[in-house]
């Protein structure tokens, strides 16, 4: 076990403009997602671009704790986004057709 927390103490936390970049974004997304759910009709086509906006935010969070290397401190979390990937496309796909119907 010891082996493990001196792999671990060895990545380093990284902070640049980069990643206050890539935080900015995800607390905007997630800001965003939460505004267009309270505002939006149940039944509106707005509404999957909320889950659309949401799916993106919580898969560009985990490449965030990756990129930083704050990964380290919540591994149970690592690749844990790795099936919502696969729906970005779709909920957009959704969208637009709902929207243009």
């Amino acid at each position: 076990m010891d082996d493990v927390k001196v792999i671990f103490d060895q990545i380093p936390i990284r902070h640049d403009l980069s990643s206050h970049i890539m935080l900015l974004g995800i607390v905007q997304g997630f800001f965003l997602a939460f505004v267009i759910f309270l505002r939006a009709k149940r039944k509106s086509a707005i509404n999957l671009f909320g889950w659309s906006l949401l799916v993106q935010c919580l898969v560009f969070l985990d490449v965030y704790l990756c990129y930083t290397g704050l990964m380290k401190y919540m591994i149970h979390f690592n690749d844990s986004t790795e099936f919502l990937v696969l729906l970005i496309t779709p909920t957009l796909y959704f969208f637009l057709y709902t929207l243009l119907e």
